[in-house]
């Protein structure tokens, strides 16, 4: 594993990833029922502006996709709400203005930017038509339930590791990490405004807001402290040319990973709700409350 100076996360997060991927069924995003992809990328900077909010320096590099106009801010880690909703962006949907970030991929020590970013929108319960309300504005979401996998098509099973691609058969051989989101809601978000962390979901530090759906032998549903149904967002960002031998001898570690850390355990990613509202009520109302047709709103 390459050694990183950037301060690591807590490991907290990496357990409860290793626990979510041991009990949680892997996502299906290929039956998403909206679909947007966003590349390139926009940059990469070394802000949080959910996590670390008011400092110029966060814990570690992110690369960012979506909203064109987050790293152009003079203060890009004060951003807000207004200063992002219907901004350019990076998506295939031009309404979809919202802000998403994550750590980035070091291949033999250097930031290697990706070369897919994906995000999936799913009714609250992961079916392919269900239940979800839009979400409210400045929805800011921190998520730790991940896994890795060599993409969809590969031979390589899902893992809580950076796999080793480069044994890897399929039609498509790309490094992929998988996030998904949760999607029940209390109807309240923290406070914006102040400086640190200013998550309404998050894995440690922060009073949450959100949890994921309960799925049981009868049914799904949110738990009572947590009524209102918001849609199901799954991630989807890869790395590589499509071939096995692309990954062949390359050392591979996240910027979040400390000097301990097995590559890409403290794979986290964050979701700065900026969607234009009509846009994002267009969505939901056409994509996961009702079977999708095939447009540019689904994807």
């Amino acid at each position: 594993m390459i050694t990183i100076r950037h301060r690591t996360i807590s490991v907290l997060i990496t357990a409860a990833a290793v626990l979510l991927l041991c009990t949680i069924p892997a996502a299906s995003p290929a039956r998403a029922m909206a679909k947007v992809s966003c590349k390139p990328d926009v940059g990469m900077r070394q802000v949080d502006p959910i996590v670390a909010r008011g400092s110029t320096t966060s814990a570690h590099m992110h690369e960012f996709f979506g909203n064109n106009a987050l790293l152009t801010l003079t203060a890009p880690e004060n951003a807000t709400y207004d200063q992002l909703v219907d901004q350019p962006t990076a998506c295939t949907n031009p309404g979809d203005s919202a802000a998403y970030w994550a750590p980035a991929l070091l291949i033999n020590g250097q930031l290697t930017p990706a070369g897919r970013f994906v995000a999936y929108y799913r009714s609250f319960d992961h079916l392919e038509v269900g239940t979800a309300q839009p979400y409210p504005a400045d929805l800011r979401i921190v998520t730790a339930r991940y896994s890795w996998s060599c993409h969809e098509s590969s031979t390589i099973v899902r893992q809580v590791t950076i796999p080793d691609c480069s044994t890897a058969t399929g039609t498509a051989v790309r490094l992929t990490v998988h996030y998904t989101f949760p999607s029940c809601w209390d109807g309240r978000l923290n406070d914006h405004t102040t400086t640190g962390n200013t998550a309404d979901y998050a894995p440690t530090g922060v009073t949450n807001h959100l949890t994921f759906f309960t799925k049981t032998k009868t049914g799904t549903s949110c738990p009572a402290a947590y009524p209102i149904k918001l849609p199901e967002l799954l991630e989807n960002v890869s790395w590589g040319d499509g071939t096995p031998g692309y990954w062949a001898g390359k050392q591979l570690s996240l910027s979040s990973d400390g000097p301990t850390d097995p590559p890409g355990t403290t794979s986290h990613a964050d979701f700065l709700q900026t969607w234009d509202p009509t846009a994002l009520s267009t969505m939901v109302t056409q994509c996961i409350n009702t079977a999708p047709a095939a447009t540019s709103t689904c994807g």
